[in-house]
């Protein structure tokens, strides 16, 4: 999973992920990005017939479907995503301050307890945490 904090940042990602798995021979890496101007119809075809190998998605949208993940209407998709999830790739780190750093603190804890519910790992969790400071 690679959370982004501004679309323009995550449009500009996915472009170079695409370019990359295109150079792969043979690769089967399925890439989505998911913003809140996605719609349902949309988010929904991205699980089909399988879930995403990388799903891209903003915290804001990421809270959203955390909070449905018990819901039947949330989809066996993304449930299955969640149990499959290894990595969380955490772009611009350095912009998760105060409020708004707490609130994604806690939506980390909240997508542990998520990968636990659907039957996943969440201790075999990686977080990489992706920052652009020039020192």
């Amino acid at each position: 999973m690679y959370i982004f904090p501004l679309k323009a940042l995550a449009l500009d990602q996915i472009r170079k992920l695409h370019h990359l798995v295109r150079a792969i021979p043979g690769s089967r890496i399925k890439i989505g990005l998911m913003t809140g101007d996605t719609p349902k119809e949309e988010r929904t075809k991205l699980f089909i017939p399988h879930p995403p190998n990388i799903l891209a998605v903003s915290p804001d949208l990421l809270h959203h479907f955390l909070y449905n993940v018990r819901r039947r209407e949330s989809g066996q998709g993304w449930r299955l995503f969640l149990r499959q999830l290894r990595y969380v790739v955490i772009d611009e780190s350095h912009s998760y301050l105060g409020a708004f750093g707490a609130h994604f603190a806690n939506l980390m804890r909240r997508l542990q307890l998520a990968v636990d519910a659907v039957g996943g790992n969440s201790d075999s969790l990686q977080f990489i945490c992706e920052t652009r400071y020039n020192w």
